[in-house]
């Protein structure tokens, strides 16, 4: 397969999929002077070589979520690999990474309840390689639509992680199903 770099329209393209991802590809071909079929290949091939997605985001101010930033210091850089992997399955991680700075690790989880976040934050962050943790509670105002992650099986995840969890045991987490249930009672459509 022959290598190309990004051009000035795939740019376009993916502009145009970023404010409306249901947008037709005849409409993006008609509106770029172009054929449907070289803005397919053109999707398919950032779709392929993992620059783009196509996913469905939630509102999270229609679902009523709160936020929980997280910024964390590690003792040891070479314990971030095992945090990201102890929480990359929980339905409340939007959004995190690693940098330099004070703070090498930075955690954004949202929730319904600030409680239900200070589980979230207890039973993730509570590792004696973690020497330094600032945590706000708020709102995300922007961008309005972000991706969350949930399996469309609650009962699969309560099976899988809550009942490991001592806050779902002890009754103070709901648990990761409960906050996937609230996204279907959150908003009437």
């Amino acid at each position: 397969m022959r290598r190309r770099k990004i051009d000035d329209i795939d740019l376009k393209i993916i502009e145009k999929l970023r404010r409306d991802g249901r947008k037709k590809l005849t409409e993006i071909a008609d509106e770029l002077n172009m054929t449907h079929p070289s803005v397919h290949e053109r999707i398919k091939k950032l779709v392929d070589n993992e620059i783009i997605k196509i996913q469905a985001n939630f509102n999270l101010s229609k679902l009523r979520l709160k936020a929980a930033f997280v910024s964390l210091r590690m003792k040891d850089a070479k314990e971030i690999p095992k945090l990201i992997e102890k929480c990359s399955n929980c339905s409340k991680l939007l959004l995190m990474g690693f940098g330099s700075g004070k703070y090498n690790v930075f955690v954004i989880l949202i929730g319904y309840t600030f409680d239900e976040l200070r589980c979230a934050i207890e039973k993730k962050f509570s590792s004696r390689n973690i020497e330094e943790m600032i945590v706000s509670y708020g709102e995300i105002i922007y961008p309005t639509y972000l991706p969350i992650q949930f399996s469309s099986s609650p009962s699969e995840i309560i099976n899988e992680i809550c009942s490991k969890c001592s806050f779902y045991r002890s009754k103070i987490c709901k648990g990761c199903g409960s906050f996937l249930e609230n996204i279907k009672e959150a908003v009437i459509l």
